[in-house]
């Protein structure tokens, strides 16, 4: 077509905007009014022709103006509609970062700044001020507002961000702002001189804020593609309660043999790898929810080669436990990790895996040094790294640099794994990766799963709610009021998490339960499967136990404790009754054991300072270094974990029961055991609970009514001790770990 060649554009009554003889927009009613107010562009009966230049800029602009209404209208709706009460969980938040800064507020007078002459996309940029007076050293990690000492002199009356470096010697302290913010001090928008209003910053909770006021305006989709725009749409919906979670009712997508999985696993590896936006799998303890997410993840990213997802939680363990097991069935697959020192070192010591987040770090910059040819992602990073490497002073470009190196590694690796809180850390840009997974997900509360919800096109929550539920802050449950009804509604929205909220009203389509139970005995599946989950879960594993080849699996110890026996220390119990019998019962394994040394033992406490005491003990104990492991946890520590023999101390043997006896912490405690549970309390107690949020009475009525069937009741004699084998008859062993 020639130049200035008239080229057709039409807006029917419908508000269709054609170019050509393309639909380039539904305008709706309103089309023809933005049409006719469109510069160069008029309107007579319905049609005009024009350039093909013009016409094109005209679609162009009327796909912006679409977006915006559409994102208007959208955000209308979810201030009416939605049901994940975001604002509610905002103004929590709020609140406790407020209380925060009213506690630790300095000021600091500056008299000239020096900013960073640019920043990377989606980096903070730093600004160094001059201050009047040495700061304090411990400053870093302070949020930071810029307010002007002559009102007057500034166009913009306040600047936030965070003290990143503190220099005492020179009296100076170096800010990060976001790009956008910078601009300010480059157009000399911010005074000469002012005031820096510095204060203690929960970073954490400042970011679950933002993300949930980013994801109820859909504030992050500027300079997102079309594709990601509309998956993260789709997937708001959904959380937002303004579409109903639901999928396809077709078998999904054809997939490889997965013979080593069970049919409610397959199930799962076929929802993740369908097209729904959400997709939800309950994994009951010992179930393999780990090796499900771990071939799903494979086979997707076989299926879609170039394609990136992201396993996040709330704890570093889940993290590394599900990519690990990715790697060893897809050692190909570039995978990078961004954990805590500690997770990193148990990660190298338990995989013999090497290729870690800081390894890859280091080889990247090398790179950089060194080689003429660079990935493409990688390009625009070279004269950074060359003003930073020859630029002594050029701290801000050093500072940037790590983050640019990490952004441009995250994007290069087909697999990205960290926690929620680094995840909120990170500007990631785009692209949003195609599938972010969030494991432990019932544990984690519904800001901290907003961070994750931000980063994906698809979102995937594996969880278990009838497990531990979100950590709520005791500042933030003091602050809801003083009567224990208006602690009791807080407690209770954020108890209701993500996954919680979504399991009850998501269609079958998209979700699935997984009830195969690999890890325990029937004594000890069979009572977590009748006390939480309706007996729905069924045996993946014998009864078998070469290392406690005992006949029962599940033993209630009756320790016949009283109200003397619970001493009251720091706001926790501590039961020295139950210390000694644990102690007795270690001394009894370790003689009748074939093999203590291959055996790994816990002892699970409800209160932490029992848990203190044990672990002071074990360290002057020889019968606790009678087997491969002994150690002492609370139960809130324990999840995740599972151990061969598991002693759960009750401590408390008067009073409430609410505590001990909640449903959550109970599951928990009991289903670490593979095989063998040992209960140590007070029967007694624990049968006249009838607390309507306690099932410690439903547990010891359980074990009562099937004892010599897979359980066992032992109650010791007028003069203490424990028989062999609980008194069950059994195979003796080898064990010397007698305590003296």
């Amino acid at each position: 077509m020639a130049t200035g060649e008239e080229f057709p554009v039409v807006c029917d009554a419908r508000g269709v905007l054609c170019v050509g003889e393309q639909t380039a927009y539904r305008l709706g009613d309103a089309g023809g009014a933005i049409c006719r107010s469109y510069v160069g562009l008029r309107f007579s009966d319905g049609t005009r022709t024009t350039s093909k230049a013009g016409a094109l800029r005209a679609a162009e602009f009327l796909v912006r103006i679409r977006h915006r209404l559409d994102e208007q209208e959208e955000l209308q709706q979810v201030f009416r509609e939605e049901t994940l009460e975001t604002r509610k969980y905002q103004l929590l938040l709020e609140a406790e970062l407020e209380a925060n800064k009213s506690s630790s507020r300095v000021a600091l007078r500056y008299s000239a700044y020096h900013p960073a002459t640019e920043s990377g996309e989606g980096d903070d940029a730093q600004v160094t001020f001059l201050l009047e007076s040495p700061p304090r050293a411990d400053l870093e990690g302070y949020g930071v507002q810029v307010l002007p000492r002559t009102p007057a002199k500034a166009t913009v009356p306040r600047v936030c961000g965070f003290v990143s470096a503190v220099n005492r010697v020179g009296n100076t302290v170096t800010c990060s702002f976001s790009d956008e913010l910078l601009r300010l001090f480059l157009d000399n928008q911010v005074a000469d001189s002012g005031t820096l209003e510095c204060n203690s910053v929960d970073r954490e909770t400042e970011r679950q804020v933002r993300a949930l006021e980013q994801f109820r305006s859909a504030s992050t989709l500027q300079g997102k593609s079309s594709e990601d725009r509309e998956a993260f749409r789709n997937l708001r919906r959904v959380l937002l309660g303004l579409r109903t979670p639901s999928g396809s009712a077709s078998p999904g997508p054809t997939l490889p043999p997965l013979n080593d999985l069970n049919v409610h696993q397959e199930r799962a590896v076929r929802l993740i790898n369908s097209d729904n936006p959400l997709t939800l799998v309950m994994g009951p303890p010992g179930t393999g929810k780990t090796d499900t997410i771990a071939v799903a993840l494979e086979v997707f990213l076989r299926r879609n080669p170039g394609a990136r997802v992201a396993v996040v939680s709330q704890a570093n363990v889940a993290v590394i436990e599900a990519l690990a097991k990715l790697k060893s069935r897809f050692p190909e697959c570039d995978v990078l990790w961004e954990v805590s020192k500690e997770a990193k070192e148990k990660f190298v010591n338990s995989h013999n895996e090497h290729l870690i987040q800081d390894a890859r770090q280091d080889e990247f910059l090398r790179q950089l040094a060194s080689e003429e040819t660079l990935p493409e992602w990688a390009a625009d990073l070279r004269e950074h790294f060359r003003r930073a490497c020859d630029d002594q002073r050029a701290s801000n470009a050093r500072w940037s640099l790590a983050q640019r190196v990490m952004k441009a590694l995250i994007h290069s690796s087909a697999v990205y794994g960290c926690t929620l809180s680094i995840l909120g850390r990170l500007s990631l840009g785009v692209p949003l990766f195609d599938i972010v997974v969030v494991d432990e997900a019932a544990k984690a509360s519904l800001p901290e799963c907003m961070i994750a919800a931000l980063a994906a096109k698809r979102l995937v929550l594996v969880g278990d709610h009838h497990q531990l539920l979100p950590f709520l802050d005791e500042s933030i449950l003091d602050r809801a009021g003083p009567l224990r009804a208006d602690q009791q509604v807080v407690q209770e929205l954020w108890n209701n998490s993500l996954f919680k909220r979504m399991w009850s009203q998501a269609d079958e389509e998209v979700k699935v339960l997984l009830t195969a139970q690999y890890r325990s005995r029937s004594g000890i599946r069979e009572a977590i499967s009748a006390l939480f989950y309706e007996g729905r879960l069924t045996p993946g594993r014998t009864d078998e136990s070469s290392k406690v080849p005992l006949p029962c699996s599940l033993v209630w110890l009756d320790t016949r404790g009283c109200r003397e026996d619970q001493i009251a220390v720091n706001k926790s119990l501590v039961n020295e009754g139950e210390i000694d019998a644990v102690l007795d019962t270690l001394d009894m394994l370790a003689r009748i054991l074939p093999n203590p040394t291959e055996t790994s033992v816990a002892v699970i406490c409800f209160y932490g300072e029992q848990r203190a005491v044990i672990e002071r003990v074990f360290r002057e104990a020889p019968v606790s270094r009678a087997f491969k492991s002994c150690e002492a946890r609370t139960v809130d520590a324990s999840q995740g974990g599972q151990w061969d023999v598991v002693l759960l101390s009750l401590t408390r043997c008067d009073g409430g029961s609410a505590f001990v006896g909640n449903a959550n912490r109970l599951n928990v405690a009991l289903s670490r055991a593979r095989d063998l549970a040992v209960v140590i309390g007070s029967l007694r107690y624990a049968l006249s609970d009838r607390s309507p949020e306690s099932k410690l009475g439903a547990l010891a009525e359980y074990i009562q009514a099937r004892h010599g069937h897979g359980v066992w009741i032992w109650t010791p004699g007028p003069r203490g001790g424990i028989a062999p084998g609980f008194g069950m008859r059994t195979t003796t062993g080898g064990g010397d770990g007698d305590r003296h």
